[in-house]
């Protein structure tokens, strides 16, 4: 029987918890590995791996945000999130941020647990303390340095328990992360890191003015076979902070992601699309995937990856841009390697009054 392992895509540290090693991320059979910075271009191996008898072999070597727009005088400005215009960190806050914050869904009920036995909390979780939400009164101490957020930088999403705008989990509030299109309604992930990008435009000497957040999460089911237990997402929120950074705003812009599937060898993959899903698909060129270059191969029936455009950013008016088109981009020997574009319409303004939020989902059938 086929087994279907889903990833969906489509984005700092408190000593005690973190190093300067990768971080990764694993459910089921899937394991994505970040940089220390957050990047997911890999230090060694790949971004995406598939853990098989007892060893990892790549699905996807990494993937990247394109954002691309005009500015004012007419120059075309791009900015990524890979290469060395990409700096872990936020925007307007001076601290070297060199690993997620990561918080658990256990963490997250047994902190409202303690809230909801007397209405106080008698035992702080660190995780929880130390989130970056808007206003925590208790950032510093957990962290290390203060949190002074510019206009329009709003840090990690959470439920605000009394309402008051400020993340504040002595009054019962706790990280989650908002799913577009759903309602707006807060999930609490089984684990959930975050990671803080801030952005120039390439080729230039310009300032971080684009702050990137993303979200990469996992999610558990009492289904062991399920096809969520082999799942992770990512998604990427973007905004542009004009008012604090000098930052000019950007017409007639895209997003893109950039998506290098390297299944095994990495020298026999093709791939393909499916408009109508908007979806694009790496498979091996044959039914055995050999070894290549010292890397190992799966070997008879190696997998598939599939990737689909699982919620589109948002339009200043806050409508959802769907996909628009897929290139497929190969290198000197015969390796595709497809860049995605999610246009958004040519009336669009990204100023400081717009977020872009992005997720990718990626299926692998073996």
């Amino acid at each position: 029987m086929k087994k279907t392992l889903n990833l969906f895509t489509g984005l700092l540290l408190w000593s005690f918890l973190f190093g300067q090693e990768p971080v990764y991320l694993n459910n089921g059979n899937l394991s994505a590995q970040f940089t220390p910075i957050g990047a997911t271009i890999p230090d060694n191996g790949a971004f995406l791996e598939l853990e098989m008898e007892g060893q990892r072999l790549s699905l996807m070597y990494e993937v990247g945000l394109f954002v691309s727009g005009f500015d004012p005088a007419g120059n075309l400005k791009t900015y990524t999130t890979r290469g060395a215009e990409v700096e872990s960190g936020i925007i307007g806050v001076d601290a070297t941020i060199t690993a997620p914050w990561r918080v658990t869904s256990e963490q997250v009920a047994a902190h409202l647990a303690d809230f909801a036995d007397n209405g106080s909390i008698d035992n702080p979780i660190p995780a929880i303390y130390a989130w970056p939400g808007l206003g925590n009164p208790n950032f510093e101490a957990y962290n290390g340095y203060p949190l002074n957020f510019p206009a329009g930088n709003t840090g990690g999403q959470f439920w605000d328990e009394d309402m008051d705008g400020i993340y504040d989990p002595s009054q019962g509030d706790y990280p989650v992360y908002f799913t577009q299109g759903c309602g707006s309604s807060a999930l609490v992930p089984t684990e959930m890191l975050l990671y803080p990008f801030a952005l120039s435009a390439i080729g230039s000497d310009d300032f971080k003015s684009i702050q990137v957040y993303l979200t990469a999460f996992r999610l558990g089911c009492e289904e062991e076979e399920g096809t969520v237990n082999n799942s992770l997402f990512l998604s990427y929120r973007t905004t542009l902070l004009p008012l604090e950074t000098g930052a000019e705003d950007l017409e007639d812009t895209y997003v893109g992601f950039f998506l290098d599937g390297d299944i095994g060898c990495y020298a026999d993959d093709y791939v393909g699309t499916f408009p109508l899903r908007s979806s694009v698909y790496f498979y091996n060129a044959d039914s055995f995937d050999s070894n290549c270059d010292q890397v190992e191969g799966f070997g008879a029936n190696p997998p598939v990856v599939g990737v689909d455009l699982l919620r589109g950013p948002l339009s200043t008016n806050g409508d959802e841009i769907g996909l628009t088109s897929v290139m497929p981009l190969t290198n000197a020997s015969v390796i595709p390697v497809p860049k995605w574009f999610g246009r958004i319409q040519k009336s669009h303004l990204l100023n400081e009054n717009s977020t872009l939020v992005a997720c990718v989902t990626l299926t692998c059938v073996t």
